[in-house]
C-alpha cells in the first residue's frame, strides 16, 4: 500500500511550506512544490494537500498585503511544479482511456466501488457529517492512541489560536488536511471506513480501511513537538523578563538550575506519555495493521493464488482486476506482466485474440474477460485449460503446449500472513474448495486443494465476531488498538 509513502511527501510537503512562510524562501516553495508533485502521483490523498497550499499561498499573501503580481508569481511557482502530478494523471486517461476524467466517472471509480459497499456492506457515513467525523476521529484515535492524539489537540489549539495572524502558525493548518479530506470523502459517500465502535454493532464488518487513520501521524508529531517548544519556552522565561530558550549549558544560579530542572521533567512526562502510550498500542493492537492480517482489507489466498505462488514460470497473465483479487506480489508477477483494463490498446487486443498475447488468464463470473472470451468454446478450450477454481467461481487458465511448470512449495509465512483473514467479521468471508476433475492435465490441482483445506481448517478454529460493544469503547481507545 502506499499510504508510508504518501505520508513521508506529506510530510515534506508541509515542512518546506512552514518552512517558506517563516522566512520566504523562493528555495523552500519550490521544495515543497517537489513534494507536493510526489505526493499527488502517489495517492489522491495527496491532491487535497495540494489545494490546501494554494489557499494558504492566497490568504498569507492577502494579510502580507502584498502586490497581486507577487501573489501570483508564488502561485505560480509552487502550483506549476506541485501541479504537475495531477496534470499527468488528466493526460494519462486521456491517452489511455479517451476521457481525462475516466478516474471519476469510469465503473472502476472509487465513486462505483462504493456504491457496491452501500449495498452489501453499508456506509455509515455517508451524508452524515456527525458521523463522519466521529468515524474518522475514532480511527486517528485508534491509531495514535488517546494520550498522543490529545497531546496533538492541545499542540494545535496552543500553537494555532493564539498566533492565528502568525504566518508559519497559520501555514502549519496544512498539516490538517488528512483530518478534513477523509472527513469529506466520508461524507460524500466516496469512500469507506469501518472500526469498531463507530459503526453499528450489527455491521457485518467491523474492520476495514482502517489505515486511513495512519495520516494524521504527521500532524500529530508537528503539533507535540511545537507544544513541547512553547513550553520549555515558557518555563524558562519564569523570572527573566522575556528571556529567550532555555540553554542548558549557560545555567549561572538557583533559579537558573531550577528552570532547567522544570524543563527536563518536561521533556521526560512528554516523553514517558509517548512511550506509555506506545507500549498500550502495542500490546492492545496496531489497528491499521490488525485490519490487513484479519480484517476487510485481509483477502484471503484463494485456489488461484496457491497455483501461481507453486507453478508460475513468467509470461502475461490476462485479469479484470476490478473483478478480482489474486495476489499478484506472492507470486512473484511484476505488474509489467499483468494486462488488465488499464492496458489501453493491449487490453482490447488480449481479449479479442489471448492466446497470441497472455500465457495465462484469470476470469471471474460477470467480469470483462467472461464478456469478450467465450470460454466454453472448443477453439477455447484447445487452446488454454483450467488449472485452478475459487469458491466465487473465479478460474485461473494457462496456455497448453508450453513447457512443464515447475513445482515450488507453498512459503510458511505466506500461509500464516493470510490465515487470519475475515475472523473480524460477523460473517466469515473464507473460500471453500471448488472441485477439479480430476483428469485434469498437469497434476496441480491437489496441492493447491489439500492447502486450501488446511487453510479453511485454520480459519474455522480462530474465527469469531470481534464486535465492539459500546460500554467497551473506552477501553479499546486507552489501549490504542483492540481490547483483549
Amino acid at each position: 500500500l502506499t499510504e508510508p509513502l504518501l505520508i513521508a511527501t506529506f510530510a515534506a510537503t508541509g515542512y518546506y511550506f512552514v518552512a517558506w512562510a517563516q522566512d520566504d524562501s523562493a528555495r523552500n516553495l519550490i521544495l515543497a512544490g517537489g513534494a507536493a508533485l510526489l505526493g499527488t502521483l502517489t495517492r489522491y490523498d495527496g491532491w487535497p494537500l495540494y489545494v490546501a497550499c494554494i489557499t494558504m499561498i492566497v490568504v498569507l499573501g492577502l494579510l502580507r498585503h502584498r502586490a497581486k503580481m507577487r501573489i501570483f508569481g508564488e502561485l505560480t511557482l509552487f502550483g506549476s511544479l506541485g501541479g504537475l502530478g495531477i496534470f499527468l494523471w488528466f493526460v494519462w486517461c486521456q491517452l489511455i482511456f479517451g476521457d481525462a476524467l475516466y478516474f471519476l466517472r469510469s465503473p472502476f471509480s472509487s465513486a462505483q466501488q462504493e456504491q457496491t459497499i452501500i449495498g452489501t456492506h453499508g456506509m455509515f457515513g455517508a451524508h452524515n457529517l456527525p458521523q463522519s467525523i466521529l468515524i474518522y476521529t475514532v480511527a486517528a484515535i485508534e491509531t495514535l492512541g488517546p494520550l498522543i492524539f490529545g497531546l496533538g489537540v492541545v499542540g494545535a489549539l496552543a500553537f494555532v489560536l493564539p498566533r492565528w495572524r502568525n504566518a508559519g502558525a497559520l501555514a502549519s493548518i496544512v498539516f490538517l488536511t488528512p483530518y478534513a479530506f477523509y472527513v469529506l470523502v466520508l461524507y460524500l459517500g466516496q469512500d469507506s471506513l469501518y472500526v469498531p465502535g463507530a459503526v453499528p454493532p450489527h455491521s457485518t464488518y467491523s474492520l476495514f480501511n482502517a489505515r486511513f487513520g495512519a495520516e494524521v501521524i504527521a500532524p500529530a508529531a508537528l503539533y507535540i513537538a511545537t507544544l513541547t517548544h512553547m513550553l520549555t519556552s515558557g518555563i524558562w522565561k519564569l523570572g527573566l523578563h522575556g528571556r529567550g530558550d532555555p540553554r542548558f549549558g549557560t545555567a549561572r544560579n538557583w533559579g537558573d538550575w531550577t528552570r532547567t530542572g522544570l524543563a527536563v521533567l518536561l521533556y521526560c512526562v512528554i516523553g514517558a506519555a509517548l512511550l506509555v502510550q506506545t507500549g498500550l498500542t502495542a500490546t492492545g493492537g496496531v489497528i491499521s495493521l490488525q485490519d490487513g492480517q484479519y480484517g476487510l482489507s485481509c483477502a484471503a489466498l484463494l485456489p488461484a493464488d496457491v497455483f501461481l505462488v507453486e507453478h508460475y514460470d513468467g509470461g502475461r497473465l490476462l485479469d479484470d482486476t476490478f473483478h478480482t483479487s489474486v495476489h499478484f506480489e506472492s507470486a512473484h508477477i511484476g505488474f509489467n506482466s499483468i494486462i488488465y483494463e488499464g492496458s489501453g490498446p493491449l487490453w482490447n487486443k488480449s481479449l479479442a485474440d489471448p492466446v497470441k498475447y497472455v500465457q495465462w488468464i484469470v476470469v471471474a463470473p460477470r467480469d470483462l474477460v467472461s464478456q469478450h472470451i467465450a470460454l466454453a468454446s472448443q477453439a477455447f478450450k484447445t487452446q488454454f485449460i483450467l488449472v485452478a477454481q475459487d469458491a466465487d467461481g473465479a478460474q485461473l487458465y494457462h496456455a497448453r503446449g508450453l513447457a512443464p511448470l515447475p513445482v515450488r512449495p507453498i512459503p510458511a509465512q505466506l500461509v500464516a500472513a493470510h490465515a487470519l483473514c475475515g475472523a473480524s467479521n460477523n460473517q466469515s468471508t473464507s473460500p471453500t474448495k471448488q472441485a477439479i476433475p480430476a483428469a485434469a492435465p498437469h497434476g496441480f490441482i491437489a496441492p493447491a486443494a489439500a492447502w486450501i483445506d488446511t487453510q479453511l481448517s485454520t480459519q474455522a478454529m480462530l474465527a469469531a465476531p470481534l464486535a465492539m460493544p459500546p460500554g467497551r469503547i473506552a477501553l479499546r481507545l486507552v489501549m490504542g488498538g483492540r481490547a483483549a
